[in-house]
């Protein structure tokens, strides 16, 4: 008997990368004790005052680098997490490439570089790799995910090529070894201290696990 059933191999990567990958904590979301606690506190304003409050909770949370849509409570409650780091909006101001959130592939690429520098001598991809993944920086695997057309592993590794470009790189390769940049104010370890410092005040770096000295000296 003909099975004419169609296998959705796509949605079923999916779940295996989602079974596979340890749970993260999503510290953006994760705001319900401040939420009630922000419900208390702006449940005596009129519809016009939450209205007003609500767009300055939402810039606000621009300024952090935060998600900016959500209710007056979870706004409130996420405008409390921790500030970007100013050196990120100075690369913006000056056009450079710079990752967004504390939360992200590249964000891990550039505090594992950190935490392998070697008085800017640089380490080997892999090696790199390998402590950027086990970092868990970031909230979704470092290696895997899907596209619509079917199971393709994603690389967090691809971001890489873009911060070795423009005016102010933030990595630098020589003799197949990625290291920071060191030359400027805007430059690669600068930023990645701002980044590892901006980790640990979400908490979502692991590196002291890792054996690795945690804040720097």
């Amino acid at each position: 008997m003909r099975n004419d059933t169609v296998v959705d191999f796509s949605r079923l990567a999916k779940e295996h990368y989602r079974l596979k990958a340890p749970p993260v904590r999503d510290a953006a979301r994760d705001i319900t004790p401040l939420k009630r606690k922000a419900e208390d506190e702006h449940g005596s304003l009129s519809k016009k005052e939450k209205v007003a409050r609500k767009k300055e909770l939402s810039a606000l949370c621009a300024s952090k680098g935060l998600l900016q849509s959500g209710t007056l409570e979870e706004l409130a409650a996420r405008s409390k997490n921790p500030s970007k780091p100013e050196i990120l909006d100075k690369r913006k101001q000056n056009k450079l490439v710079a990752p967004t959130r504390h939360d992200t592939c590249d964000c891990a690429v550039l505090v594992a570089m950190l935490l392998h520098d070697r008085g800017g001598e640089g380490d080997f991809k892999d090696d790199i790799y390998a402590t950027a993944t086990n970092l868990r920086i970031t909230k979704n695997p470092f290696a895997g995910g899907t596209t619509q057309r079917g199971p393709h592993l994603y690389d967090g590794w691809s971001g890489v090529a873009k911060m070795s470009k423009g005016e102010v790189p933030l990595i630098s390769l020589k003799k197949k070894k990625y290291s920071l940049t060191r030359m400027h104010d805007l430059g690669g370890m600068e930023v990645a201290k701002a980044l590892h410092k901006w980790c640990h005040e979400w908490g979502n770096c692991r590196c002291e696990d890792l054996g690795y000295t945690w804040p720097h000296k």
